[in-house]
């Protein structure tokens, strides 16, 4: 049943049966070492399609980065841009977008400094301005941990005269409100000096008053008198 049978007395090979069941085998073995060589033939392959693949959607990711953080740089020239340009309600919404749509905290830092500035050019008076100033500066200390306070990857050399304009409005309001207080003081005093004036004026009534009651008394006096002597 191997494939090997005695003829005679002679050891004699079969080749049919051989083919029958041995070939099977081989076969299946030979499959085997082909598929153990193409495996190792296509393994490389598709790790190196693997790296590929990886390094594309890499590639892809820092396209799609660079051109967020060049969009924001964009943004950030134009936010400057409406702000120096005295239009505020276009730079409010273009600093707002900045500091809630990226994910970069320094560009978010740079966007709260850009609404900061807005709300403090725009203050109408000392009061209002010291309220944004201390409250942007109270959100900066408990974020201190993070990045630079004026976003330095997107913030434009722009950013400097956008404080220096911050600085000069804080500046006027101060000094209007010290000429205000001046002219406050002023016309107190010009009041005070008023009303001493009426009260040196009343004074001064009140002492005629007094002399002319004195004088009227001192003739009914002797009117009465004269009554009597008569």
């Amino acid at each position: 049943m191997l494939g090997l049978y005695v003829n005679d007395g002679i050891l004699e090979f079969n080749a049919g049966l051989f083919s029958w069941f041995y070939r099977p085998v081989l076969s299946l073995c030979l499959g085997f070492v082909l598929i153990g060589c193409q495996h190792q033939s296509i393994y490389p392959v598709i790790k190196e399609e693997s790296v590929i693949k990886e390094d594309r959607v890499f590639k892809e990711d820092m396209v799609i980065k660079e051109d967020m953080v060049i969009d924001e740089m964009i943004m950030a020239k134009q936010s400057c841009q409406a702000f120096l340009s005295g239009d505020y309600l276009l730079a409010r919404e273009q600093f707002q977008v900045l500091s809630e749509q990226t994910e970069d905290s320094e560009n978010q830092n740079y966007g709260r400094l850009g609404l900061a500035c807005v709300e403090l050019v725009t203050a109408g008076d000392v009061s209002a301005f010291h309220t944004v100033l201390v409250s942007f500066l109270q959100h900066y200390n408990r974020n201190s941990t993070q990045a630079d306070i004026v976003g330095k990857s997107v913030a434009p050399p722009e950013c400097s005269e956008i404080l220096i304009r911050v600085l000069e409005h804080g500046s006027r309001l101060m000094t209007a409100e010290q000429e205000a207080t001046l002219n406050q003081i002023v016309g107190l005093k010009a009041k005070n000096a008023k009303q001493n004036r009426e009260i040196h004026k009343l004074q001064s009534l009140v002492k005629t008053l007094q002399h002319q009651i004195a004088t009227l008394e001192s003739i009914d006096q002797d009117l009465q008198e004269k009554r009597k002597n008569q």
